[in-house]
């Protein structure tokens, strides 16, 4: 008797794996909005008399002059309000540093005297340091200070301030 080994050949196929390629493209785009601060002069003129000027420090009087300010954004669908407040820059005059310095130098300039700046409330604000978180508008006040330890002299005044935006 013939035994008959028979066996059945299989096929291994080799599996080969291919890898996909995805291009991914996009933008992001920076989630700060521009805001800017608005006044309603780019000059303010103040005039006073020796004896009616506040002292360095002390709170401005009714004679103050009002600078009315806007905040707005470039983004008219976001606001800036709550997401900015507004700081003083200048040249401070004296230790304190709620006055501007004269920055008059000519022999007809004033002496003792400097440039307060106030709140709504005619509250002093401090030069380079403090902010102030405005409203959509507000005023800020300035007026002439007489210098603490100093005579004033009459005479003119000169001074520049700027107004920065700084995120909260």
């Amino acid at each position: 008797s013939t035994h008959c080994i028979s066996s059945a050949a299989s096929d291994v196929y080799k599996r080969q794996d291919h890898s996909a390629t995805i291009d991914i493209s996009g933008n992001v785009t920076a989630d700060q909005m521009e805001c800017t601060v608005f006044t309603d002069s780019s000059t303010v003129n103040l005039s006073g008399k020796i004896a009616d000027l506040p002292t360095q420090g002390g709170n401005a009087t009714t004679d103050a002059a009002v600078l009315n300010y806007s905040v707005g954004s470039s983004d008219s669908a976001q606001s800036c309000y709550g997401k900015v407040a507004l700081q003083f820059h200048g040249i401070p005059d004296q230790a304190d540093g709620t006055v501007l310095e004269n920055s008059d130098t000519s022999a007809t300039a004033a002496k003792g005297v400097g440039i307060g700046i106030y709140d709504s409330n005619l509250n002093p604000l401090f030069v380079n340091v403090n902010t102030l978180e405005p409203q959509a508008s507000g005023q800020i006040y300035l007026q002439m200070v007489k210098l603490n330890g100093q005579t004033p002299v009459e005479g003119s005044v000169h001074g520049s301030l700027t107004i920065d935006i700084v995120r909260l």
